[in-house]
């Protein structure tokens, strides 16, 4: 069954096929015309010049401008779209407008396509829309411009030159304080932008808590300032180290981010930028230190250690890498032994033999105790068993570790006989192994009524006993000389000598 005209119109311009789109207006379509319902009878409205344009549909939008349609006759419902929540007028850092058709181009992404296509649809649409008189600088109504759209979708360079060609300002603000660059996700786009002259920091409104309470604004001005730390935690390093390069400063908990990522020149950038050494993720468990430590990074761990922080106890992360070792060595030359003996303990259930073994031969105590977790008396040896690290419990022992009562009297081979970790059984091997070798033997039993013993009887006196018949007991019979005279009696009447 053939759908209506208009409906016909807009669905061909969607899919881009020219031949449905010359034969919609043949039947009679309006070519600026709005297609009011769907083909499931749900309120939509669209236009086929606004349908093309969404979905950069780059020789529709050409065969519609062609046939007379213009852009600022799109309704400006359609216009008004954003990708935010509508804010209110308590952000008042840049206008609102009607939008225009440049906006929807910029910020189409379809996904059937690469990133670089999508750009260069992009460019030749925002050329025939600009061709036809459309307005480049228009804003949405939550005062976002062509550029704020299209950093966020990951447009390329060539967009952003174009955009700022046609008259939109790279420095420009919408109504919660964000600039383009803050939206940026590609290094090209960012670095136009920046070019262009906007603000390696970005920008941060000056709303207060209950100005934010009303606006239902997302995210405050502390967070705002943040931007740089969540393009490090998204792994954007290239932009990153792009805004760093061009002055940004460094923001609170970038470093955390930047030293667990594996990227040592990110991580020095930011210390030059004026990052704290002391910077750990948000919660404060982990300092950027003990990621860098956790990250292999020998090169980030150096340039953090040179920059203030200070070396303690949880640094010293195992990772059972060839390359943790030598961090471990290096970080356990320029601290104390109490420090090492305690980074000893705590590593020990996670640390591989080399890494157990740099601490121990930069002079840890192999029996220091320390409290983890609110429990005191805990070894290295008890650690590794709880956590089944059977690698360490051997160097552990080698190196003279004793199984001692520990964390709540418990030996290490009871902590390794309860964990359910894999190497666990191999830890209690090792452990009774060791606790057999160095077991006491059993004392020797002694008979004092075996032949050849000096026993007494009330009567007879001393004798020696020269033959014992039956099983020890009262009822033994035993035969004893008595100075040349031998006599048979029962083991309950005589007493050892």
């Amino acid at each position: 069954m053939p759908i209506e005209p208009q409906l016909a119109l807009v669905e061909a311009a969607a899919d881009g096929h020219l031949d449905a789109i010359a034969a919609a207006l043949a039947r009679g379509a309006q070519v600026d015309g709005v297609a009011q319902l769907n083909r499931h009878g749900v309120v939509d409205p669209r236009t086929a010049l606004y349908e093309a344009v969404r979905l950069l549909q780059v020789e529709a939008v050409r065969l519609l401008l062609a046939r007379g349609a213009r852009p600022e006759n799109t309704p400006s419902a359609l216009l008004r779209a954003s990708f935010w929540r509508t804010l209110s007028p308590a952000f008042a850092a840049a206008p609102a407008g009607p939008g225009s058709l440049v906006l929807v181009a910029a910020g189409a992404h379809v996904y059937h396509v690469d990133a670089e296509e999508r750009s260069r649809r992009t460019l030749a649409i925002v050329a025939s829309l600009l061709a036809a008189g459309a307005d480049a600088t228009a804003r949405d109504e939550n005062g976002a411009t062509a550029l704020h759209h299209a950093a966020r979708v990951g447009k390329q360079a060539e967009v952003a030159r174009a955009l700022l060609a046609a008259g939109v300002a790279a420095d420009a603000v919408d109504r919660a304080g964000w600039s383009a660059l803050d939206h940026a996700s590609d290094a090209g786009f960012a670095e136009v932008l920046l070019d262009a002259g906007a603000d390696p920091d970005g920008h941060a409104p000056e709303e207060g808590p209950l100005d934010r309470f009303f606006s239902g604004a997302r995210l405050s001005r502390v967070e705002h300032r943040l931007r740089l730390t969540a393009q490090v935690a998204g792994r954007q390093i290239d932009l990153a180290l792009l805004r760093l390069a061009r002055g940004a400063r460094a923001t609170p908990g970038a470093l955390f981010y930047a030293a667990s990522c594996g990227r040592p020149e990110l991580v020095e950038a930011l210390l030059a930028a004026g990052a704290d050494p002391r910077d750990s993720e948000p919660n404060g468990h982990t300092s950027a230190l003990t990621a860098a430590v956790r990250a292999g990074d020998r090169r980030a761990v150096e340039a953090i250690v040179t920059a203030g922080a200070p070396i303690d106890a949880s640094a010293f992360w195992g990772t059972r890498s060839r390359a943790g070792a030598a961090i471990f060595a290096w970080l356990a030359a320029r601290t104390d032994r109490a420090t090492i003996s305690e980074g000893l303990v705590c590593t020990a259930g996670t640390a591989s033999a080399e890494e157990v073994a740099a601490l121990l031969d930069a002079g840890a105590d192999v029996e220091h105790t320390h409290n983890l977790g609110g429990v005191d008396g805990w070894t290295a040896l008890h650690s590794a068993a709880s956590q089944g690290n059977a690698d360490a419990v051997r160097v552990l022992l080698a190196r003279g570790a004793t199984d001692r009562r520990g964390p709540e009297g418990k030996t290490a081979l009871a902590l390794a006989r309860r964990s359910s970790a894999p190497d666990s059984r191999a830890c209690s091997t090792l452990l009774a192994a060791e606790a057999r070798q160095k077991s006491p033997p059993p004392p020797r039993v002694v008979d004092p009524l075996a032949v050849g013993e000096r026993v007494t009887h009330a009567k007879f006196g001393l004798g020696t006993i020269v033959a014992a018949e039956g099983p020890a007991g009262e009822q033994r019979k035993l035969t004893i000389d008595f100075g040349g005279i031998r006599r048979v009696l029962l083991a309950k009447f005589v007493a050892p000598a």
